[in-house]
């Protein structure tokens, strides 16, 4: 199909118009939040609406406290000695895994003018 087939250009009008209504919404949706936060005063809270379902609200957590430690290893070291490295792998402390990407689907990008 080609990019500017009448398809093309209903398809991507409509979506044009649906990401507006969209992020008008998000807008509307994230001042509600900020609103049931503020009801919530730092607590956990849970609403139920007869018939429509229900909102939680967490508490919120504090960034900064310590979780736990890691080892990082610096790769630049360990592949400039590589009989280090096969040591370290011969005796199990270190392990190689492949790694591969996902597939994704094909993106679509929706800008409307402003």
């Amino acid at each position: 199909m080609e990019a500017n087939s009448e398809q093309a250009q209903q398809a991507a009008r409509s979506a044009i118009e649906l990401s507006k209504q969209i992020e008008a919404l998000a807008i509307l949706l994230d001042q509600q939040k900020l609103l049931l936060r503020q009801y919530a005063d730092g607590q956990s809270m849970e609403v139920k609406v007869e018939g429509l379902g229900k909102v939680s609200v967490s508490k919120p957590r504090l960034g900064g406290a310590k979780t736990g430690t890691k080892i990082e290893i610096n790769l630049d070291v360990l592949e400039k000695n590589q009989e280090l490295k096969a040591k370290l792998i011969e005796r199990q402390l270190l392990k190689e895994v492949d790694v591969f990407s996902s597939s994704a689907a094909a993106s679509v990008t929706i800008k409307p003018n402003v």
